[in-house]
């Protein structure tokens, strides 16, 4: 048995299946396995992944820019981690965030569409591997929807626009910003969580 056999059999998302049934499985799969040197960019913003990656050694990165431009530091994965399983599941929508080698790393990637296709023979293990897939994505936090975060982001940039003008009472600094926000933003449905940014 392998390094990379024992990786396997402690990694969520083989819980539950042996090692014969992983190798199996893997070839099933078409999975394969890339080298990455450090910094070099393995899936980059705004990219529709359709894979799941599993650092076989070495450490990954994913990083995410905030709305000023500044890198803040989301996740470092180890030996035996996965990332992009939420965006691979759901590929039509783009990645929001940088997954790079933080040093030179081995990276084995399965394809998702291939994972949730269950083969003729519809082996049990086949089965497990779907769930264990699912409960790892429900586990994981998804991102913020785009509309309700651009208008989080735009309503914290013009609250911050009216801050410096002196004189100028609370209510009208409301109103003010009231009539300066896009009409598409101005629903209760999105006014009402965001209260209290006021």
């Amino acid at each position: 048995m392998t390094n990379d056999d024992l990786l396997l059999l402690q990694t969520s998302v083989f819980t539950g299946i042996t090692t014969d049934e992983i190798r199996d499985m893997l070839s099933c799969l078409s999975a394969r396995e890339t080298t990455f040197t450090k910094d070099e960019i393995i899936f980059s913003y705004g990219e529709n992944i359709t894979g799941i990656g599993i650092v076989l050694e070495g450490s990954v990165h994913i990083v995410k820019e905030d709305f000023w431009g500044n890198a803040n530091l989301m996740a470092e994965c180890a030996p035996g981690d996965i990332f992009g399983e939420a965006y691979a599941i759901n590929s039509t929508e783009p990645l929001e965030m940088n997954i790079f080698a933080a040093s030179t790393c081995r990276i084995l990637f399965l394809e998702v569409s291939k994972i949730l296709t269950v083969c003729p023979s519809a082996c049990a293990f086949h089965n497990r591997l779907i769930r264990n897939l699912l409960t790892l994505v429900s586990r994981k936090k998804f991102p913020v929807k785009p509309q309700v975060r651009t208008y989080v982001q735009a309503h914290h940039q013009r609250k911050t626009a009216l801050l410096p003008v002196h004189g100028v009472k609370k209510s009208q600094c409301f109103n003010l910003y009231h009539s300066i926000q896009p009409p598409a933003a101005c629903r209760l449905s999105l006014c009402r969580p965001l209260c209290h940014v006021q």
